[in-house]
């Protein structure tokens, strides 16, 4: 069943589409009705609607504005444009924002908006399917990454391993393992008609048809030309059972793809942990198996966030966060445990931070088990990131906590006075403070008795009137100085605050 509210000023209309059909009929539970976009948005967080019908023309906040800020937190939300036949504009102006859709409020009938609630449903299950296949996929991914980083020993722990090796259904159970390396020559320089992708997944294919005869075998590919098999059987010889596969692999690389150049090297690994290691000797000229650069990157931003959170510098510790979470994203192969325990030494910094700040304790004393119990059971890269996104939450919330909400005015207005010159909105001030918008705009006027938006312009008009009594610059030159691109505009607004144009003002001093 998918949620869908209804967005619409006038009462009786929006019982009508309420009552006109059963939602429930179509796959949607109808969980909210709104008089307008602002009240739609400010409930937006809480229900999540998969489906947004809206009208135009409403108080406060119009159905343009309510579609662009839906679709910028939840663009997969569809978005379907109710209009008059006069307010086509305001359809194609909806269309540019990302509606979905619209329809006539003349044209609807029964048939009509079940038509509409059908289609809706029908691009929503689409939507989750895709969403179904991206997750298998990225679980895919995810194997693969786990593989490549453990053949290059950023996995040692025995147990870690057996654990990852169970959760993605890889059952390699006897302590004795072979471990094959197989470099083609070849596409070193031998085959250059055919993409090497294109060649190095026939081969993976040929190879991986070949193991599946016998026994358990993970294929890696480590490069287009170069791939690591790790395999065991039961009750045969690890080194003979090898050689016998060695011998099988080769010919059919020879036979089926008419491949002469292969090198296939064959170790032995007593245990999971030692798999790295063999492989090391068997290929020592192969992939590098480590991410300095990496680490040694990830390292400088953990100790500038440690520094942040112990001398209480909190929405910097909550920015170095996201960056470092960026930083983490950025890496196709990331080392999970040397990540956990760069996370964990931020978790550190934490705890001892408690001990010293009253306010960070009380907001973290609940919090700290699970988050430490989070880290550690955070076997996968993407779970490291969300865990990351996680803190970033709590940390914003407790430098809320720390900063009354009065405060955040004065932050606000301090960040209006600096960068009055700049081309500001409520966004970008919300986004400096590290709040959400609409909670910004209504303290900020319980504080300030005025919007942001007054604020700014009135603050604006007073340097402009500094600049008009005290310098001989130009009208245009004076608007660019206080934050108008446009000179029109700033002579429109200047009078309609003043009653007087800037000239007009200029020749009364």
């Amino acid at each position: 069943m998918y949620r869908a509210i209804i967005v619409e000023d006038e009462l009786l209309v929006r019982v009508a589409y309420q009552s006109i059909v059963n939602w429930q009929d179509y796959g949607f539970e109808l969980v909210g009705l709104f008089e307008n976009g602002q009240a739609a948005l400010d409930a937006f967080d809480e229900i999540l609607p998969d489906f947004v019908l809206t009208d135009t023309k409403m108080p406060v906040c119009d159905g343009i504005t309510l579609i662009r800020e839906v679709k910028r937190r939840s663009p997969d939300t569809i978005c379907v444009i109710l209009s008059a036949y006069g307010d086509l504009n305001y359809v194609k102006d909806g269309i540019r924002m990302g509606a979905d859709d619209y329809l006539l409020k003349l044209d609807i009938t029964r048939e009509k908006l079940g038509d509409l609630l059908k289609n809706t449903a029908q691009k929503l299950d689409q939507m989750r399917k895709s969403e179904v296949r991206s997750v298998s996929q990225e679980r895919a991914k995810e194997r693969d990454r786990f593989l490549r980083s453990w053949i290059r020993g950023e996995f040692q722990d025995k147990e870690t391993i057996r654990d990852y090796l169970k959760f993605y259904g890889i059952k390699l159970y006897h302590e004795q393992l072979v471990c094959m390396s197989i470099h083609i020559d070849e596409l070193d320089g031998g085959i250059q008609k055919t993409p090497s992708e294109t060649v190095s997944s026939a081969i993976h294919q040929t190879i991986s048809e070949t193991l599946r005869s016998a026994g358990v075998w993970l294929l890696i590919d480590m490069r287009a030309n170069l791939f690591y098999c790790v395999g065991c059987c039961d009750g045969t010889d690890a080194r003979k059972f090898g050689e016998h596969m060695q011998e099988s692999v080769l010919f059919a690389l020879k036979s089926v793809m008419n491949l002469s150049k292969v090198t296939i090297q064959l170790g032995i690994a007593d245990s999971l942990s030692d798999v790295s290691a063999v492989f090391r000797k068997l290929h020592p000229a192969g992939e590098k198996m480590t991410c300095d650069s990496f680490v040694d990157q990830a390292t400088e931003q953990v100790e500038k966030l440690v520094a942040h959170i112990l001398h209480f510098r909190y929405a910097q510790a909550t920015e170095g966060l996201r960056k470092l979470n960026e930083s983490f994203s950025g890496v196709s192969d990331l080392p999970v445990d040397i990540t956990r325990n760069r996370c964990s030494y931020i978790l550190m910094a934490i705890n001892s931070a408690m001990g010293r700040d009253p306010v960070l304790e009380c907001h973290f004393q609940n919090v700290y088990p699970r988050l430490k119990a989070d880290l550690w059971n955070s076997y996968f890269p993407r779970e490291i990131c969300r865990w990351i996104d996680q803190l970033c939450t709590h940390m914003e919330q407790m430098e809320q906590t720390r900063a009354p909400s009065a405060s955040l005015a004065g932050r606000a207005a301090a960040y209006i006075q600096e960068h009055y010159t700049e081309d500001l909105s409520l966004d970008v001030i919300a986004g400096h403070i590290k709040v959400s918008p609409t909670y910004l705009s209504r303290i900020f006027t319980q504080e300030k008795g005025v919007g942001i938006q007054e604020y700014l312009t009135d603050l604006r008009l007073w340097k402009a009137k500094e600049l008009l009594t005290q310098s001989n610059d130009r009208i245009y030159e004076i608007a660019a100085k206080v934050g108008y691109s446009d000179a029109v505009y700033f002579n429109k607004v200047f009078k309609k605050h003043t009653g007087k144009t800037p000239k007009e003002y200029r020749r009364m001093k």
